[in-house]
């Protein structure tokens, strides 16, 4: 039982216990009893009462009587009353009647919490806390002063930022004069009472909260693991009606495993500090030397090398922009292992501010291709495919000078696609220096010059002294066309010593181009002409036949053998042979179809020496596994559309650490699939080109009638919305099927045909091979899906070894110096013949039409070089030839001066005001000045839409020519 305080009253001096005593709203005992207050407020009630004034307003209250009622009563009042009519609450609660939530102390922030929790839940009202006040007579009690959450006046200001473009499109929440406040007193000596004062005097809309709740906070703590896109469609599942929005669930999912990956709030820096905590677990660091105006960071897998890379001999190499908020380009080194993509290094870059020193990338990337290609790394790296990226090629050519560098083969296609459909002149072309490599190409026919041997004004009326002197002179060396290497006529190897036999300069012969009185000498001088005189580049209607030739071009290699009805007996050519053909092949394609610009672009970019071994298969005794840098596009679909997609604009710390978190997991269980060391003795789960490859044989293996009937039905099924597009594809099914059947080179043994749908297939077969495979083998292949999941890819012929067809013995086939290459040597007969089935020679004089078989191709280069495509020329000459391409470096940044960005301002405001006249443009105004507006709102539009977007941007899908290499 409690001791009973009892207190004296200051009025009838009498000792009365406490509870006779009432309590203030300062929450203190009064000094005078029930009784003697009483009587007080008797006798001020009989005197005579005066109206209040100004100062009694606010006038403390202290001595006035709080009623006391319990929290459950207060609660059903406000329930009652408080969400419909105004109200004024004035009581003292039991702080003993507040319930906090498990595991909470009982602060005073908590009750204050407590209690406003109440109130909202049954007025429908919130109220935010605002600021505490002290009472000036007992520093023990303090003031909490609360408002309504819907208060007009007491919103925060908004913060605007000042690009309007990035201010946020959304109106403000409704506003009331509600008079809406809370008060509550608590007095720290005396912890028993709590005293409310609730006052709102409008009736308007409820508070609709849009704050996370706990048990949502809590179910999002579990359940981390899981992506924040997931987590969010539990939660609808669990609360249909929430308002809750998914970036919502993505901040509190953020904020919750953001301390996995950020170490630091500079995104660049806690990227480095993450990777030293994996450094010598999973990952190696690559120490980059530091370059003026170049950021960079580069890991390695080192789990990946250790374990595969002595078994690495092909690598792509590939880089992708916009997968983190710093604008870092994302490098990867991905290896080839059957088929499979097994990443081995990643490269994060970026410039620094200024501008970057010239073939600064390209050093970044020879250190990190260095310390993938050591002894204990990937020693045996044989192919290198990139994309036609500088940077690239010239890192890789570094560092692997012994290997053979690979174009993609998509990415080739694609440029000269594009480049066939822009109509603008080419790089600089001398047909004088590509003469010399090569004696059938015309040395005066040049884009904006006709063909000399079809114009009747044409003299050859030049004499030695008239000509200018060329050869040996400063700019030429300079400029390395006299170091492009050539071949003789004969087939035999170059002589270096019998070349030098002539003098150092000789006198070209002067051709002049009469045009009335006006006599133009255009050789060894061509004219200049305007891009108005000039034609279209490439008209629409040859634009297919280019690019096909250009794809054949490229895939034809001495392992595969040709059709050729003239010799059957030699199928078979050289590297050689097929350079000089192919060359032949494609100038005779746009002599006869004037389309100089083009063999002009195609010649500088793809078929002169320097660029011919980047990019054809020809140039490489072995013929790669892949063809195209593919394996890395389907890392960053994995990163980008997987890992990233639930991300808008990640810092770099978090791209860093999903790479080594969710995708170096799944690299590492691809490679056990590979070396079998899961589910043995299970069934194995072909891999993809396995796959597709089973498809491709079955399909080859349906009878010809069979297929065409299955295509043209496609072609029903599909219903194209045009007509017209459905009559031509039906109509070339007719013409394939309605072709009569050739004859052809097949070699089981080999696995080669000299068909051309073996030498474009992806997987080097076609259906004269698999048919003869069924045939010898009782059609077992249909039927066991294991031998489809034994089958390896080659180098060298056979590319595939069959049991039933091939020896199966483990013999290293893939060793350059144990391999056979069975390549005939063909005459120079041969190769006219070969030349001249393909297209008709160019008219040239008696003279040169003795030698029209490759007969040129002369080597002007220095005699210590050796006379064959193949051959590697100095990496410094090569660099310089791949310069040259129509594109120009990609590498390069481009910096507007000052002076140039305020002109470009005053130009833009110029034209801003002339168009925003209120009277009005003249018509030949508008008709000169709408071109220019047109094209600003195509790249600024295009840029602003770009900005603007909230999702994570795709490469290719979500970007145009304007936007595509913008930063993040």
């Amino acid at each position: 039982m409690s001791e009973v305080i009892e207190v004296r009253c200051s009025r009838c001096k009498k000792t009365k216990p406490q509870t006779e005593f009432p309590i203030l709203s300062n929450l203190a005992y009064a000094k005078n009893c029930f009784i003697c207050r009483e009587k007080n407020k008797a006798r001020a009630d009989r005197q005579p009462k005066k109206a209040p004034g100004p100062s009694d307003r606010g006038k403390d209250t202290s001595g006035e009587q709080i009623p006391e009622i319990s929290l459950s009563r207060l609660i059903s009042l406000m329930e009652k009353h408080g969400s419909v009519k105004p109200f004024e609450i004035h009581v003292n609660i039991k702080r003993s009647e507040l319930v906090l939530l498990e595991g909470e102390e009982r602060t005073p922030e908590n009750l204050l919490k407590c209690m406003a929790s109440h109130i909202y839940q049954a007025t429908g009202y919130r109220f935010n806390y605002k600021g505490k006040r002290p009472n000036k007579g007992n520093t023990d009690v303090h003031k909490f002063e609360f408002y309504c959450a819907q208060l007009d006046g007491e919103q925060t200001k908004n913060h605007l930022v000042d690009d309007v473009k990035k201010q946020r499109g959304r109106t403000t929440m409704d506003r009331f004069k509600c008079n809406g406040h809370l008060n509550i007193t608590l007095n720290s000596s005396r912890t028993e009472f709590m005293m409310v004062r609730l006052s709102h005097h409008l009736a308007h809309k409820h508070y609709t909260d849009i704050s996370i709740p706990a048990d949502i906070k809590k179910y999002i703590r579990e359940s981390k693991g899981l992506t924040a896109t997931k987590i969010y469609e539990e939660i609808i599942k669990m609360h249909p009606k929430t308002e809750l929005t998914e970036k919502q669930v993505y901040r509190c999912w953020s904020d919750v495993n953001q301390g996995r990956w950020r170490k630091a709030d500079d995104q660049v820096e806690s990227a480095k500090i993450l990777l030293q905590e994996y450094k010598d677990l999973t990952i190696d660091i690559v120490e980059i030397n530091p370059e003026p105006g170049l950021s960079t960071i580069a890991f390695i897998f080192r789990e990946i090398l250790d374990e595969y890379g002595g078994d690495v001999e092909e690598i792509a190499m590939d880089s992708t922009w916009k997968t983190n908020a710093a604008g870092y380009e994302l490098y990867a080194i991905v290896a080839e292992a059957n088929g499979t993509a097994l990443p081995l290094a990643f490269v994060f870059t970026t410039s620094a501010g200024e501008a970057a020193a010239e073939g600064a990338k390209d050093r970044m990337l020879q250190q990190v291709l260095r310390a993938i290609s050591t002894d204990d790394g990937a020693p045996n790296i044989r192919f290198v495919h990139t994309d036609k990226d500088l940077s690239e090629i010239n890192a890789a050519r570094a560092v692997f000078p012994d290997s053979k560098h690979q174009v993609c083969m998509w990415h080739g296609p694609r440029y000269v696609k594009e480049r066939l459909c822009q109509d603008k002149l080419p790089a600089y072309y001398d047909p004088r220096k590509a003469h010399k490599v090569y004696k059938i190409i015309d040395p005066t026919w040049c884009p904006g010059v006709p063909k000399p041997c079809e114009d009747p004004n044409l003299d050859h009326v030049g004499s030695d002294d008239e000509a200018e002197e060329l050869g040996a002179s400063e700019n030429d060396s300079a400029d390395g066309a006299d170091d492009i290497q050539g071949f003789d006529d004969s087939g035999s190897e170059y002589d270096p010593e019998e070349a030098h036999t002539e003098p150092d300069t000789c006198l070209p012969p002067l051709f002049i181009l009469t045009q009335g009185d006006v006599k133009l000498p255009i050789y060894p001088n061509p004219p200049k002409v305007r891009k108005a005189d000039i034609g279209e580049f490439c008209p629409k209607e040859f634009r297919e036949s280019t690019l096909e030739l250009f794809k054949m071009h490229g895939r034809l290699h001495p392992h595969i053998p040709i059709n050729e009805p003239d010799d059957p007996e030699h199928p078979y050519v050289s590297a050689e042979e097929i350079y000089k053909w192919v060359v032949f092949d494609m100038y005779c394609h746009c002599w006869d179809n004037d389309l100089p610009q083009v063999w002009a672009y195609m010649w500088n970019r793809w078929y002169c020496p320097a660029q011919w071994k980047l990019w054809a298969r020809a140039s490489e005794p072995a013929i790669p596994r892949i063809n195209t840098t593919m394996i890395v596009e389907s890392i960053w679909k994995h990163v980008k559309h997987r890992d990233l997609s639930d991300f808008n604009r990640p810092r770099l710390d978090l791209v860093t650490y999903v790479i080594i978190e969710n995708l170096l997991p799944r690299v590492k269980r691809n490679l056990d699939g590979l070396r079998r060391v899961r589910r043995i003795g299970r069934g194995r789960e072909l891999v993809g080109w396995q796959k597709d490859f089973r498809i491709e044989w079955l399909e080859l293996s349906k009878r010809d009638e069979l297929r065409s009937m299955e295509r043209e039905l496609q072609v029903w099924v599909q219903n194209p919305k045009k007509s017209k597009e459905r009559d031509v594809r039906l109509a070339r099914i007719a013409e394939n099927a309605a072709r009569q059947p050739g004859s052809y080179f097949t070699d089981l043994d080999k696995w080669v045909c000299s068909c051309t749908a073996f030498l474009m297939s992806r997987f080097l077969m076609c259906k004269h091979l698999v048919r003869e495979a069924n045939e010898l083998l009782d059609n077992s292949l249909l039927k066991d899906l294991a031998l489809f999941a034994e089958l390896r890819r080659n180098h060298f012929a056979p590319f595939y070894r069959i049991p039933g067809i091939h020896s199966m013995e483990n013999d290293d086939e893939e060793d350059m110096d144990d391999v056979e290459i069975l390549v005939l040597h063909r005459d120079r007969s041969r190769t006219q013949s070969m030349a001249s089935s393909r297209v008709p020679s160019p008219d040239l004089d008696d003279e040169d039409q003795t030698d029209l078989p490759m007969s040129g191709l002369e080597d002007s280069a220095s005699a210590e070089q050796e006379s064959q495509i193949g051959a590697d020329s100095d990496l410094e000459d090569d660099i310089r030839a791949l310069a040259s391409d129509d594109e120009g470096p990609a590498s390069q940044k481009i910096y507007l001066s000052k002076a140039r960005l305020e002109n470009l301002k005053r130009s833009f405001a110029a034209m801003l005001e002339t168009a925003s006249d209120p009277q009005g443009m003249a018509p030949k105004l508008a008709e000169a000045i709408m071109p220019a507006v047109e094209a600003v709102e195509d790249t600024g539009g295009s840029i602003d839409r770009y900005q603007r977007r909230r999702k994570t941007h795709r490469t290719y899908k979500d970007s145009d020519k304007y936007t595509m290499f913008l930063p993040n």
